[in-house]
């Protein structure tokens, strides 16, 4: 009798395990895609943090935007290390010496808590009102983000089930650096911001979207989807170099790290309107997609590139395409 119940019991288990593990296997995926997304996310907005500065609200909220598409939220736990001189107490007063140290500000520091927006601080002056307040930083500052899924995800909870000490953060990431560039402190208040330029991107002849993403759905094996073309129109802005910055600086950016694909050619299609040519080759499927079979793209153009420092809407982004490697692949839903 005792053997019969072990038996159904052991039956009960394996079967449990074998419909478990390819579900598991599934949303393992998915979860690893949306690691990607919110790496490259973090990354991206420390990045540009250092390099610009400062804090600014626009950046901040691509980011949580960013962060809201992939389904899940996020704990975002944000640290400013601000480096200040102390005097050494056991220094002598004729022959001072100061300690570096840091003064650590975190969220509620950087942010108003009443209406979410970052705090304004300047350096030189408290009377300066900016389009896009920002959070002014200092060389040798550091900026610290770290991340965290607050709910389960679906791989999470199956792994809670099989082995349930498991952590439920499948999602954390952090990342940091040093402020090394402060070139804001010395420029004009004038020439941080141009006017109301606006920049707008659209997908030319964009091929039927996929039907489990709504996004548009280009296949590497097929020569007429390796040609993407993306229409980008501008006002007012005086810049005779605008072909050649767009030439230099938009990326088609792939959710998978360190992916992007340079225009083959950029052409003026009249005023203030240019069209981004993107040729892909089959040869280079590996690079395009990261040895996977499919890899979810964006058309980026850095801030700071046309409409210096403040401005309206600083970061150009598409929407999303999808290219995958042959008509056999199955995209799931992203």
């Amino acid at each position: 009798m005792k053997d019969t119940v072990s038996m159904v019991i052991a039956t009960i288990l394996l079967v449990t395990v074998l419909l478990l593990f390819p579900l598991y296997n599934y949303f393992e995926r998915q979860d690893d895609m949306t690691y990607n997304i919110v790496l490259k996310a973090t990354t991206n907005f420390v990045d540009e943090t250092i390099q610009n500065g400062y804090v600014d609200q626009n950046t901040y909220t691509n980011y949580v935007n960013t962060l809201a598409s992939t389904g899940y939220s996020y704990d975002i736990s944000l640290e400013i290390h601000r480096r200040v001189l102390t005097l050494d107490p056991d220094s002598d007063s004729s022959n001072p010496k100061y300690i570096e140290q840091y003064e650590i500000k975190y969220n509620k520091d950087i942010f108003d808590d009443a209406t979410g927006n970052t705090n304004l601080s300047w350096a030189t002056s408290n009377t300066l009102k900016l389009k896009n307040e920002a959070f002014f930083l200092n060389e040798g500052d550091q900026v610290y983000v770290r991340v965290k899924n607050r709910n389960t995800t679906m791989a999470g909870a199956i792994l809670n089930i099989l082995t349930p000490n498991a952590p439920k953060e499948k999602i954390d990431i952090s990342y940091g650096g040093t402020i090394k560039d402060t070139t804001w402190a010395n420029t004009k208040i004038s020439d941080l911001y141009q006017g109301d330029i606006y920049i707008g991107v659209e997908l030319l002849n964009p091929n039927p979207n996929d039907d489990k993403n709504a996004y548009p759905l280009y296949t590497l094996s097929e020569s007429s989807d390796r040609i993407i073309e993306f229409s980008v129109k501008l006002s007012n802005i005086d810049d005779l170099s605008v072909a050649q910055k767009l030439a230099d600086n938009i990326k088609l950016v792939g959710d998978s790290p360190n992916i992007y694909i340079s225009p083959s050619s950029v052409t003026s299609t009249g005023t203030d309107e240019y069209k981004i040519e993107f040729v892909l080759s089959e040869d280079k499927v590996n690079d395009y997609l990261d040895d996977n079979d499919y890899n979810r793209f964006h058309l980026f153009l850095p801030s700071n590139i046309i409409q210096g420092v403040f401005s309206k809407n600083k970061m150009v982004n598409s929407d999303y395409i999808i290219i995958r490697k042959d008509s056999s692949i199955e995209v799931p839903e992203i």
